[in-house]
């Protein structure tokens, strides 16, 4: 008997230019003296405005740490006037599922899917909502080869040029948690502090709590007394109104009035994810993701402030 035929090849995951608009490929600090790193751009601009003058070769896109953003960077994928949100944290804790809650978009959201570098799209506004260019980074802490020597410090220093780009470009910074560590602490005040200091549009950092194994609203509320209001003692619990879509009794969409809860502290909005899947998740992520545009557009002063997904 001969032996059993070799299992077919798994398929090819598609190139991360089918989702986004421009992908800065950071794979290592050290780059930048061999060349500089890749800015790849996909073809036509598909996602952004029309009549986007087309952007160099994608062999020949080159970027330092210089250049990255002028002018072939966020001003060729979007229009000036978008309002920019940078994603930042730990790898494999849902950044690109929360900008899917907040666009509406589809982008690759899964442990089998990892964001590389800096990637760029721009989302059209969901009903009644701006534009938004979004900068998905990629995310920090995910194991590292040991060799060659120094790769470790390699890979440091190449996280921290990354989330150093994504805040220096976002208009607003979100940053996802799931266990909320003292590492997690600690970046959190780095970067609520500089944003604090920065002429940004909006001077506060938003930290989004993703306890996406909870699926009640009990544990919801218990985790989240335990994880973040206990810690900060000085913080003002806060709960905002919004509005999602709902079916209508004839069928049609309608606005369904709803509440979200957050908490204020001097640097920071803290917001909170359930498990989405569940009924109690999908309906509070909703809301969440309501308030989270709420802020985008109030602070922006855009008319239509009512939220839906």
């Amino acid at each position: 008997v001969g032996a059993p035929p070799p299992p077919p090849p798994l398929p090819l995951s598609p190139s991360p230019l089918h989702w986004y608009d421009a992908v800065l490929d950071v794979v290592a600090f050290s780059d930048v003296l061999r060349g500089g790193w890749a800015l790849r751009f996909a073809p036509s601009l598909r996602h952004t405005r029309a009549g986007t003058p087309a952007p160099p070769p994608a062999s020949a896109a080159s970027a330092t740490a210089d250049d990255v953003w002028s002018p072939i960077g966020v001003d060729a994928v979007g229009e000036s006037s978008d309002a920019v949100v940078g994603v930042l944290g730990q790898y494999n804790t849902g950044k690109t599922f929360l900008l899917n809650m907040l666009t509406g978009l589809s982008l690759p959201s899964s442990k089998r899917v990892a964001t590389r570098g800096l990637s760029l799209r721009r989302a059209a506004g969901l009903a009644g909502t701006m534009p938004l260019m979004l900068v998905d980074s990629e995310g920090t802490l995910a194991p590292a080869p040991l060799e060659p020597a120094h790769a470790l410090l390699e890979k440091h220093a190449t996280e921290e040029l990354l989330e150093h780009l994504t805040v220096s470009v976002s208009d607003y910074v979100l940053y996802v948690v799931e266990g909320f560590s003292s590492v997690d602490q600690r970046a959190v005040h780095r970067h609520a502090q500089y944003i604090g200091s920065s002429s940004k549009r909006f001077r506060e950092l938003i930290v989004v709590h993703n306890l996406r194994t909870v699926a009640d609203d009990g544990s919801l509320w218990h985790r989240w007394r335990t994880q973040v209001t206990e810690l900060y003692g000085r913080g003002a619990e806060c709960t905002s109104s919004v509005h999602v879509a709902a079916a209508g009794a004839d069928g049609g969409a309608q606005l369904e009035a709803r509440e979200a809860r957050w908490l204020q502290t001097s640097t920071a909005r803290h917001l909170v994810l359930a498990n989405h899947a569940s009924p109690f998740g999908e309906a509070h992520n909703r809301a969440t993701a309501a308030l989270l545009r709420q802020w985008v557009q109030s602070s922006v002063h855009v008319a239509g402030s009512r939220a839906a997904i």
